[in-house]
């Protein structure tokens, strides 16, 4: 009896664990052999293994431990240790997902290999070739051989850079994992309860770009505005961005703030949770916008610029980047917009399973 299709899926931060969780069972019902390759990159449970419970992954067929250190150095690692797996492992197809240093790191060594490589979330561009993520993006699009668009935008991006071939409009992934995993009231006023928040009455904060808590002068900024803000406002703290406040010393300027209500970074529901029930998002999370979006809550992105534009020309995100005049004015907007639900469709998994399940087969 010949043995199942096997294809093998890189991913190493929180966001790629998130979107794994519909993509797997997908695979699974279609008699795929799915295995995962935890590059290590996000390493603290908080930000990793909880969502292998939360969203019942199973165990990663490898695990790298590559741990922190420059992109240079991160992502050196994670080619060798994903290039020793994917010998051991023998897939049919690698998938990759995003674009952190384990995208580009896990694309670089499948293309080494000459194994067919798919990209989940192919095409998004912001245009500056200085953002890390860009860089990972546009090198991993390029040596793709299947590209899966969450965004119509997403694939006239690639047919502008001369990518058209086995390119595809799936929708975005993490709808179907916010469709699914959406909590109910009660389980958001015991979240309310549980942190002393009103709801529509907080903000939500996140910081964690490389651009954003590792240049010393950005992070000052930063912390300048967060600390400066008149409405009361949940900090879920990345420990990257918590190393870089003691190392820059100016955590002791966040736990001045009086309107600041720091805590360790939230689980995936109740983080839906927050976003259900604050008034605002201030962040430069591509994940956490496209969250918001879907949830119609508006955001504000402590960016100067963004990969997915049409939550900013839609009208459900404004770019404020390190301005305080320009944040006063956004904390202060009301027409923010949610009418475009081009792209917030249920069954990206289903369509990305199909096309990958062809892919190796």
């Amino acid at each position: 009896m010949p043995r199942k299709a096997r294809i093998v899926t890189i991913a190493g931060a929180r966001p790629q664990f998130i979107k794994l969780s519909p993509l797997h069972r997908e695979l699974s019902a279609r008699k795929i052999d799915h295995c995962i390759i935890n590059t290590g990159q996000h390493y603290d449970y908080s930000m990793a293994g909880v969502f292998f419970k939360e969203l019942r992954l199973p165990k990663p067929a490898a695990n790298l431990a590559v741990g922190s250190g420059t992109a240079s150095q991160m992502t050196a690692k994670i080619i060798e240790g994903t290039s020793k797996a994917l010998k051991r492992l023998a897939p049919d197809a690698v998938a990759v997902i995003g674009d952190t240093n384990s995208t580009l790191g896990g694309a670089i060594a499948a293309a080494q290999l000459g194994l067919p490589l798919a990209h989940i979330e192919a095409g998004l561009r912001c245009l500056d070739l200085t953002v890390p993520e860009e860089l990972n993006r546009v090198v991993t699009d390029r040596i793709a051989n299947l590209l899966f668009c969450p965004t119509a935008q997403s694939v006239k991006n690639l047919k502008t850079e001369g990518i058209g071939k086995n390119v595809y409009n799936t929708g975005d992934l993490l709808y179907d994992v916010l469709a699914e995993a959406k909590p109910d009231k009660k389980y958001v006023d015991g979240f309310l309860r549980q942190h002393s928040l009103s709801k529509g009455e907080f903000l939500l904060a996140t910081i964690h770009r490389a651009d954003s808590v590792d240049v010393r002068e950005n992070l000052t900024v930063l912390t300048k505005m967060l600390a400066s803000l008149k409405t009361t406002t949940i900090l879920p703290l990345h420990p990257r961005t918590r190393k870089r406040l003691v190392e820059f010393g100016l955590m002791e300027a966040v736990k001045r703030a009086k309107k600041l209500i720091v805590v360790e970074p939230l689980g995936y529901r109740d983080t839906l949770a927050a976003l259900m029930s604050c008034r605002m998002v201030l962040t430069d999370s591509g994940g956490l916008q496209r969250e918001a979006y879907f949830l119609k809550t508006p955001t504000l992105l402590l960016r100067s610029v963004t990969e997915w534009v049409e939550i900013n020309r839609a009208g459900g995100s404004k770019i404020v980047g390190f301005d305080r005049a320009k944040l006063a004015r956004g904390l202060a907007s009301t027409d923010f917009r949610f009418g475009d639900r081009s792209f917030c469709r249920i069954g990206a998994s289903k369509r990305i399973a199909d096309r990958l399940a062809e892919f190796a087969r």
